[in-house]
């Protein structure tokens, strides 16, 4: 297990999976299923409004940062999660 609680030894066929509003009701339910499932992952980032940011949400038994939702913050996604309200909003802005 890497540093995430992730599995290394298949990083190089598991996706980088963001959560986006991973503070919420939806973003924590994402958490959830990913983990029931055994959801194979080479990184997941949970992403939030600037006012979550900061705060440690538990993923696979460890405690994982949440970060500030920017302009870049998908980049590096292979699978962003969000919800349909997410979707509204940020089509908005």
């Amino acid at each position: 297990m890497s540093e995430h609680g992730l599995n290394k030894d298949s990083a190089t066929l598991s996706p980088r999976v963001a959560i986006v509003g991973a503070t919420g009701a939806v973003g924590g339910e994402l958490i959830r299923c990913l983990e029931a499932r055994n959801f194979p992952l080479r990184e997941l980032k949970l992403l939030a409004s600037p006012r979550s940011a900061g705060k440690r949400l538990q993923f696979r038994g460890e405690m994982l940062p949440v970060h500030e939702l920017t302009s870049t913050s998908l980049l590096a996604c292979d699978y962003p999660l969000l919800s349909r309200i997410l979707v509204t909003w940020l089509a908005s802005r």
